[in-house]
This record gives C-alpha cells, sequence and structure tokens, in this order.
C-alpha cells in the first residue's frame, strides 16, 4: 500500500503554462469516476481559467496598471481554486498516486504506509470532514482531537476546541464548513501515562 499527496507544482508555472494546466485538470475531473464531486467543480475550474486567459491577452495588449490588477487577480483565483482541488483529489484517491495523476495533478513519491508519520489529518471523504489519524502506541486506550478553525495555528492549547474523541486509530469527523482551512492536533490517553497531554504539532486541512 502506497501514499502519495497531490503538489502544488503549478504555484511556479508561468502565466501560459498555468492556463494549459488549469484546461487540463478541468479535463481530467469531468466525467472521470474518481472524482465523482469535486470540491472545486470542473467548469469552475474551466471559468477561472478563462477569466485569467482574458486578462493576459488583455496585459499583452495594453500592459497598465489595471491590467496588470487584473491579471494578478485572476492567477490568485485559479491557483487557490486549484489548491482547493488538490487537497480533495489527495483525500479523495486516498493517496493513490494513479488516481491523483488521472485528476491532473502530481502526485508526490510514494511511500509506503509503514513510512506514514504516526499521526495525520487529511481532506474527509464527504464535504464538511476530515480524516483523522493516530496509532496509538502499546499503552494507549483512547485518543482526542481538538481543532481550531484557521490557516494559523492559535498561540495557545486553550483555543481549540473538541472535536473527537475515539478509541480507533483512523477517525472521520464532520460538522465542518466546506472550504475552511482547519488545525487539528491530537493526543493520546495512556494507561501508564503521566496524567499530561502530549499534543501532536498542528495539522493543516482544507475541508472539502
Amino acid at each position: 500500500m502506497y501514499f502519495a499527496r497531490a503538489l502544488y507544482d503549478f504555484i511556479s508555472l508561468t502565466i501560459v503554462l498555468l492556463i494549459e494546466r488549469g484546461y487540463f485538470v478541468a479535463s481530467c475531473l469531468t466525467t472521470n469516476p474518481a472524482f465523482p464531486t469535486p470540491f472545486v467543480l470542473a467548469a469552475q475550474i474551466t471559468s477561472l481559467t478563462d477569466t485569467l486567459k482574458a486578462a493576459w491577452l488583455a496585459y499583452e495588449a495594453n500592459p497598465g496598471t489595471t491590467e496588470k490588477e487584473a491579471l494578478d487577480l485572476a492567477h490568485d483565483a485559479l491557483i487557490e481554486a486549484l489548491i482547493s482541488d488538490a487537497a480533495y483529489v489527495t483525500g479523495k484517491a486516498g493517496g493513490d498516486p494513479i488516481k491523483i495523476k488521472s485528476g491532473g495533478y502530481t502526485p508526490s513519491k510514494e511511500k509506503s504506509s509503514s513510512e506514514k508519520p504516526p499521526y495525520d489529518a487529511e481532506p474527509g471523504s464527504k464535504p464538511g470532514s476530515a480524516k483523522l489519524y493516530y496509532q496509538k502506541g502499546k499503552h494507549d486506550l483512547a485518543v482526542v482531537w481538538l481543532a481550531y478553525i484557521g490557516t494559523q495555528a492559535p498561540g495557545t492549547i486553550t483555543n481549540y476546541v473538541p472535536c473527537a474523541g475515539t478509541t480507533l486509530d483512523s477517525f472521520e469527523v464532520t460538522g465542518f464548513t466546506s472550504g475552511d482551512w482547519v488545525n487539528f492536533v491530537g493526543a493520546p490517553i495512556a494507561t501508564k501515562g503521566d496524567g499530561t497531554f502530549h499534543w501532536t504539532p498542528p495539522l493543516l486541512v482544507l475541508i472539502p
């Protein structure tokens, strides 16, 4: 079993190549049975790519300040949409590099599941959900998960709110809003622990 992520290699592309990539991703997600409900629909990717193409042509014809601002906005909007879909594709593909590639994205180098860290958080299998994973140790009874909505992790653990408590290593938690970035931290409850929760580093997830 292998696990891979959809890389954000499109971020460094030139405008022309990004336009090509946008159309390519849209074509890969259209009627693709592996991704029946993309987080950002293929039609939206196509529309955003059309907008970027028009802005690029306008800037080429008249490289003024207004045209450059419109080009930058269109560029950033498409990048944001592609990042959203990359997170969706990674989660929906279950880390399968072949499926990730079929979605129009470049998969990261394959890693054996045994090489995965003992904890992880990924987009869930349905809108508003996230997959949480914590490989419990020999003396661990359960795992507690906390969540904080926002792209930046809060400065203190007290700003997190409980979102799951489970005896399972793998758990899917629901109730979030699609499009939110959420930081998760987890800690095991051990029979031979010192009574202190030892939290994971914040795990940032884009909710599908």
